[in-house]
């Protein structure tokens, strides 16, 4: 015990040092959100970073989480209100501006989306379009009804709030967003190697011998036509003899 004491007695200031540099941030933000599993969307209320820890990526990484989240929940679609202010930070973390569905000053667009049977079969937007569709079946998500999400259950599940924008966005089924940084790397290099399969932009070409001029006409992969019609003195390269 003696040594001990002695030990921390002579780092008490390293120790303290090292404490501060490793102390927990707390709560840095937080986010609120109302979900419909049974209509396959939620909807974020509201959402804040605290000031002092902006601009640090604690946004990113909280968006990251409730997708993760609204993906064990079975949700594929998020909708929220943005204010002029938030409409960047939403912009960057995947959602669209759906001023096709709800126009800036609130004036509602969305139409009823088709029926089968007399009831909605939840498989085309109201709304939206082909692309909604296609995006969707990219994504691997069911499609979202927001004719449904506006005007279902008498006066719809979400509140339009005049002055703010209507954003969307999908959750990927196949993207885990907590560790999206390797997502990235992994598909980065798979893409990378589908490339080299049907591209020979690596292909290694003969160069040229001559010391005195090179004309890029007859260099492989650049048209001889497009040389011919931008002819300049640049296309006359002086170089030194080669010894």
């Amino acid at each position: 015990n003696g040594s001990s004491s002695t030990s921390s007695s002579s780092t008490s200031s390293s120790s303290s040092s090292a404490t501060q540099e490793h102390e927990p941030i707390g709560v840095f933000g937080g986010v609120s959100f109302r979900p419909f599993p049974e209509r396959n969307f939620a909807e974020v209320v509201f959402l804040a970073i605290a000031q002092n820890h902006q601009i640090k990526g604690f946004g990113t990484r909280l968006m990251n989480h409730l997708k993760q989240t609204l993906k064990r929940m079975g949700i594929y679609h998020i909708i929220t209100f943005a204010d002029n202010n938030a409409i960047d930070y939403f912009a960057k973390q995947g959602f669209a501006v759906r001023t096709d569905l709800i126009d800036e000053v609130g004036n509602i667009l969305v139409t009823k989306s088709k029926e089968k049977n007399g009831q909605n079969n939840g498989d085309d937007d109201g709304g939206g379009d082909d692309g909604d569709d296609n995006m969707d079946a990219f994504y691997g998500c069911d499609g979202l009804d927001f004719y449904d999400v506006i005007y279902g259950e008498n006066k719809g599940y979400i509140k339009i709030y005049n002055g703010a924008t209507l954003m969307h966005a999908r959750v990927i089924k196949h993207v885990n967003y907590c560790q999206l940084n390797q997502h990235l790397i992994d598909n980065r290099k798979l893409m990378l190697e589908k490339i080299a399969q049907i591209s020979d932009s690596v292909v290694p070409r003969q160069g040229f011998a001559t010391p005195h001029q090179i004309d890029l006409s007859v260099i492989p992969g650049i048209s001889a036509d497009d040389i011919k019609n931008a002819r300049s003195n640049l296309f006359a390269v002086e170089r030194p003899t080669q010894i």
